[in-house]
């Protein structure tokens, strides 16, 4: 079977043409309508108690652009190997905060030594956003566990 080379030469800088041209569309300067601004993830240390076993995190999310809070928006506080351990909704300062029961094993130990990761999915407002947190052991018998 003969290609006609002028043909595919021909289609195949269309194809890059309009391939370059929707890349220059996509990366535009923020701010304009349907854009999505990038966000900004602050994450503080944790703490978990073993006795009850929860953990509790801290995380801020902020406009990139102009550094102003974010709220209204659904944060989740994750272990190192991706498990939920609890999700917040930002208030009016950007601030995420919240505990989760943590089964006492290696995950909790790998959690223990190797902090937590508050993560922001996006929304059709703003880009998604991760941070990563240490964690402070607390023996806590009466069950209270504060972040921070």
């Amino acid at each position: 079977m003969l290609i006609n080379k002028r043909r595919w030469v021909c289609t195949a800088t269309l194809a890059v043409a309009a391939s370059v041209s929707g890349t220059q569309a996509a990366v535009a300067s923020p701010g304009h309508s349907g854009e999505l601004r990038p966000a900004r993830m602050v994450v503080h240390q944790g703490s978990a108690n073993l006795l009850p076993p929860f953990m509790g995190g801290q995380a801020f999310l902020y406009d990139a652009l102009d550094n102003k809070p974010l709220a209204g928006k659904h944060v989740m506080l994750l272990n190192g190997s991706g498990r939920e351990i609890c999700r917040a909704v930002t208030d009016s300062h950007g601030e995420a905060a919240c505990t989760g029961a943590i089964s006492l094993g290696p995950a909790s130990v790998d959690t223990i030594a190797n902090g937590y990761n508050a993560v922001f999915e996006g929304d059709e407002h703003y880009m998604p956003a991760r941070g990563h947190g240490a964690i402070n052991l607390v023996v806590d018998h009466d069950g209270s566990c504060s972040a921070g």
